[in-house]
């Protein structure tokens, strides 16, 4: 069977065999693409079993088989497939699976001896002790592990195995950027071209595959003002909602627990504005109890700014201690969502990506109570709001105490991207 893909020249390199290959870049490269590509051509052409990889892959919504799947569909393949629940199936008889090495150990990863190819997306979160799992199991005479990914910091384990001085003897990796996809779409073409003109070390990170900047700024707080200023609660707006980001434990060195609560107004220059916000740390068990406050909050907050709809009350991550309260709010008759799992996974720095774009052109500002706002929490009494979002930097670590910052970007995707969030 012969398929005739079009090929980026940038990675016509990596269609020649090679026990490693790899390839690097910002955003809007095509890099996933022409992995995916490359995946559903082997599956269709021989006998192999292909492994699609993540660090962490809590769902299959996190995998790249709805990718693989629209190959399947856009290359007219759709009778020689069968896509299942849970993996993909060849036409002869191959597997396409997926994985995520987080979750794996050297008993379980034995399950994939016999593959012939693994490719592992999103490999800038790829753990040292990952790929140590993974080289020796992927080890069938020809078999190749593919990796995709934006750098992030020169300490990853990817960046040290495949952009270090000394490369493996049988390696092929390729830088791609944007300018290098002839099917760069006009869309993200706008996106560029506002980060380069608003946030430039922002820019050469997210678009031109750079190192994150040490001590820049993400999210200015001038941003987040009107002419310097917070902005009084709106008197009239389409709805108001909450986004609440969980945990599980207790203690300093983890998580506590956010609520971020928002009116949304399409009619206004700046669609959404941050009413109030919380953050806690309390027992999981005890969450149950305060979860009916939140609606009394969004009640309230539903009147003081004439939602002409009222409330739509919360979003929660579907994980966890977020899993429960979903449950509890529907078993009480609340109104409540799951966050996209799409959105989950993207991590901090993905969903702060996302969301920068409406922020950078001001239709996100901070009410005069959200801005004005002090409390305790951690032994720290300060805008814990304010110190989350505007002390976050790309390509920094960062510390598992940014819950609010997670609220306020799920906000913001929630609040002005689609019905998905983007």
């Amino acid at each position: 069977m012969i398929l005739d893909i079009p090929t980026a020249r940038v990675f016509l390199p990596l269609t020649e065999s090679s026990r490693y290959k790899g390839a690097w870049g910002g955003r809007g490269s095509g890099k996933s693409s022409f992995f995916a590509d490359q995946v559903i051509l082997a599956a269709a052409t021989r006998n192999v079993d292909i492994v699609c990889l993540r660090e962490v892959q809590q769902t299959l919504d996190e995998s790249v088989k709805k990718l693989l799947e629209d190959k399947i569909e856009l290359f007219g393949l759709s009778e020689r497939f069968d896509v299942q629940h849970n993996r993909i199936i060849g036409p002869f008889g191959n597997r396409i699976i997926f994985m995520g090495m987080k979750d794996q150990n050297a008993h379980s990863i034995k399950s994939l001896q016999g593959y012939g190819i693994a490719w592992f997306e999103e490999a800038q979160a790829m753990s040292h002790r990952s790929l140590e799992l993974l080289r020796p199991t992927i080890r069938e005479p020809g078999s190749e592990l593919w990796f995709s990914w934006n750098p992030d910091t020169e300490d990853r384990a990817i960046e040290q195995f495949l952009r270090s001085e000394t490369l493996p003897p049988d390696a092929i990796v390729v830088e791609a950027n944007w300018r290098d996809n002839p099917w760069f779409p006009p869309e993200l073409e706008a996106e560029r071209q506002l980060d380069f003109k608003m946030f430039p070390k922002r820019y050469r990170h997210i678009w031109e595959g750079e190192f994150g900047q040490d001590g820049d700024p993400f999210f200015l707080e001038e941003n987040l003002l009107r002419d310097g200023q917070p902005v009084p609660y709106p008197t009239r707006c389409d709805t108001v909602f909450a986004i609440i980001d969980t945990a599980v434990k207790d203690g300093l060195e983890h998580d506590g627990t956010a609520v971020v609560f928002c009116a949304k107004d399409s009619r206004a220059e700046s669609p959404i504005t941050i009413l109030d916000w919380d953050v806690i740390q309390i027992e999981g068990y005890l969450l149950e109890s305060w979860l009916p406050g939140i609606y009394m909050r969004l009640d309230d907050l539903a009147k003081q700014t004439g939602a002409r709809y009222g409330s739509a009350g919360t979003w929660i991550e579907d994980k966890s201690t977020g899993s429960v309260l979903i449950q509890h709010a529907s078993n009480r008759g609340f109104t409540v969502e799951a966050i996209d799992s799409k959105l989950t996974a993207l991590g901090k720095e993905g969903r702060a990506i996302s969301a920068s774009p409406y922020v950078y052109k001001g239709e996100v500002k901070l009410s005069e109570h959200a801005y004005n706002k002090v409390t305790s929490y951690r032994g720290m009494t300060r805008n814990h709001l304010l110190a989350q979002v505007c002390q976050f930097r790309i390509g920094v670590k960062t510390p598992h105490t940014m819950d609010l910052l997670d609220a306020f970007t799920y906000s913001v995707m929630l609040g002005l991207g689609d019905s998905s969030g983007y």
